[in-house]
């Protein structure tokens, strides 16, 4: 069922806020869970991205199995239908860093980590070079768009989406960008336009 997007993005801020407090009594992350972090919340925030006066702007989602993720209706002073794949970066020890920060209340943000036999998480610190992060997003969106960019029709938006704190502004963006391209960059593919999101702050940015 289509919805206005800033309905649709109220709702889902709802659900996560709902989410949070589901995840102090278990950690782990349901399947809905994935679902609204991972697909309902980055298409919330792109479609929000799109929204100036004199445009409406709609939200649906797609059943499991179908090709795109999510469909955007703009209508007003353009008339469009944009079907979007979305493709979320989020590695084992990022997951592990997380469910170390419900259960322990804190956890190192960069360094070795793995879980023990007893089920506990251990972490050690390791100190990284400003550009670290940006290094890995650059080279996740890579590998994400490549795992994308055969197995898909033309038309399509690919958003590829993370969450990392250390993203932010112009600079982070445009050494991010600089990876990519220095990488080879986003090599021809099916997708009309790609773009990046870091749903931290609801920045998102254009790249193909």
């Amino acid at each position: 069922m289509r919805e206005p997007a800033y309905d649709f993005a109220a709702r889902i801020d709802q659900d996560i806020e709902a989410l949070s407090a589901e995840q102090d009594q278990k950690p782990s992350l349901t399947h809905r869970g994935k679902k609204l972090i991972e697909e309902y919340l980055p298409l919330s925030r792109f479609a929000l991205s799109l929204k100036v006066p004199g445009l409406n702007v709609g939200i649906e989602t797609t059943v499991p199995g179908a090709e795109e993720d999510g469909i955007i209706y703009l209508t007003g002073f353009v008339e469009k239908i944009i079907r979007v794949q979305i493709a979320y970066m989020y590695s084992h020890n990022e997951s592990l860093r997380d469910e170390a920060l419900q259960r322990y209340g804190v956890t190192f943000g960069s360094g070795p980590i793995s879980r023990l036999k007893n089920g506990e998480i251990m972490a050690t610190p390791e100190v990284e070079d400003m550009d670290a992060p940006m290094r890995r997003v650059a080279a996740g969106a890579v590998e994400r768009y490549e795992k994308k960019r055969t197995r898909y029709c033309d038309g399509m938006y690919l958003l590829i989406a993370f969450a990392d704190i250390r993203i932010y502004g112009d600079w982070s963006w445009a050494k991010v960008r600089e990876l990519i391209d220095s990488s080879g960059g986003f090599k021809s593919g099916p997708f009309q336009q790609v773009w990046l999101c870091n749903c931290t702050y609801n920045q998102l940015r254009r790249f193909i």
